[in-house]
């Protein structure tokens, strides 16, 4: 049985025009040790809006004050699922109004603030790679 899913993303980019990543746990049995943008999935009935502002908050402890959608992307995921499933991804363009410490969430074991041009030096998916140049 195929199914799909809805998740978002977000691009928190600070004052200096770093872009926020997370690393993933090298314990997580989904690209353990990818860098990424945080967000994920959303909960049954959530609207994107209010999943991006939960997602960063407990993936980096940023509250955001705005939040508009920049690109609208899907990937099909084989890897480590018993299932096909197919994802809807909204990356989002994140503000926030004051300077905020960054608190991971157990799911990752380090964060980074990075130029656009400075993921290609890092372990990450070329999906998110080709979205973070985007910008």
């Amino acid at each position: 049985m195929k199914h799909i899913g809805l998740c978002t993303s977000g691009i928190i980019i600070n004052e200096k025009q770093q872009i926020l990543i997370v690393k993933r746990s090298d314990a997580d049995d989904f690209l353990p040790g990818y860098w990424e943008l945080p967000g994920g999935g959303l909960d049954y009935g959530e609207t994107p809006d209010a999943g991006i502002r939960r997602e960063l908050f407990e993936e980096s402890g940023i509250h955001i004050s705005k939040a508009k959608p920049f690109v609208v992307t899907s990937f099909v995921s084989y890897e480590n699922t018993p299932r096909e499933k197919q994802y809807v991804e909204v990356f989002y363009l994140c503000e926030y109004d004051q300077v905020q410490e960054v608190q991971i969430s157990f799911e990752h074991s380090y964060y980074r603030w990075v130029k656009a041009t400075e993921v290609d030096e890092l372990y990450m998916t070329d999906y998110i790679k080709d979205i973070i140049k985007q910008l």
